[in-house]
């Protein structure tokens, strides 16, 4: 455990593996004065509950990663292992952002100005359970305080409680580079197509499709198929998309539906990447005789089926 230090005025890369981080001051202090150069910090599978506030303000700071995504199989640890209440990350250099895992229940992102590339995928399923309210501040704080990046990586299985549409920011400008786990439901495709139109020079998608999502059931109240027809911009235009890689794919409709608007879309796609899901292992499937059917905007554009 970590208790005591005397800092490190001149580390730059700092790397903490299965530690218990205690104590509220300590640790702020630490990851701030104690380290003024530092340029580089991970922390993987460390446990943070006993913090309420757990800081990260380090000026100099270029790459973040925190993995916790195995910190429930570090015996190491104990048995009471659990989150900090709010991860808060301050850090006006930082160039890369990983969260992964059980790192904390609430985020604040601030002055995130330099950032370029992030991927988050947090979960959630520990001691307690999560507050809509707190999904909806989540997904907030993280679009609006990375709008700057270039590439995303993150995960979407929303409850149409959870998040209101319309505080998504207006514009990702810089994003190239997304890519996004999801479910294939309404409401999810809606946010994922609202993420979409709100970045203008995306030149590169790659979805994935979850088959067995956090919340499953809650997230399937929203699965109207009206959607496509009643909602869907299907008078948007990508002009920069050039590639696209879709994986889990099983021909449901609303996955159909997602492929009909990128495909229409897309002036200048040059591929579409589609790797079935288990469940489809025919080549002569409903699936893959109508997908080539479809119209596309781009005369380049070629559909390539990867199997298994």
């Amino acid at each position: 455990m970590l208790r005591n230090y005397s800092g490190f005025l001149t580390i730059r890369v700092l790397e903490l593996k299965t530690c218990i981080l205690i104590d509220d001051d300590l640790v702020k202090d630490f990851l701030k004065s104690s380290c003024p150069l530092l340029e580089d910090l991970s922390l993987v599978n460390c446990m943070t509950s006993t913090i309420t506030v757990f800081c990260i303000s380090c000026p100099k700071l270029k790459n973040l990663r925190i993995d916790n995504q195995k910190v429930l199989d570090c015996k190491e640890l104990g048995d009471d292992i659990d989150m900090c209440d709010n991860l808060e990350i301050f850090c006006p250099k930082l160039v890369f952002l990983e969260l992964s895992g059980h790192v904390a229940y609430n985020f604040l992102f601030e002055n995130l100005v330099s950032l370029k590339k992030a991927e988050i995928h947090p979960e959630f399923k520990l001691q307690r359970e999560l507050p809509s309210e707190s999904m909806d501040t989540i997904v907030c704080a993280l679009f609006y305080e990375i709008s700057n990046v270039e590439l995303l990586s993150t995960s979407l299985f929303y409850d149409h409680k959870c998040i209101n549409l319309e505080d998504l920011p207006k514009s990702l400008p810089n994003l190239k580079t997304l890519e996004i786990t999801t479910i294939a439901d309404a409401f999810n495709m809606d946010v994922l197509i609202q993420i979409l139109t709100r970045s203008p020079n995306l030149e590169s998608l790659h979805l994935i499709i979850e088959k067995d999502p956090p919340c499953s059931s809650s997230l399937t109240e929203a699965s109207s198929l009206d959607f496509w027809e009643m909602e869907c911009p299907f008078d948007y235009i990508f002009e920069r998309l050039k590639m696209v890689k879709m994986t889990c794919i099983s021909g449901v409709p609303h996955e159909m539906g997602f492929i009909k608007f990128l495909l229409g879309s897309s002036p200048i796609l040059e591929t579409m990447s589609i790797s079935p899901s288990g469940n489809i292992t025919d080549g002569r499937s409903t699936f893959s005789i109508e997908l080539p059917r479809l119209r596309r905007a781009s005369p380049k554009a070629e559909i390539i089926f990867v199997q298994k």
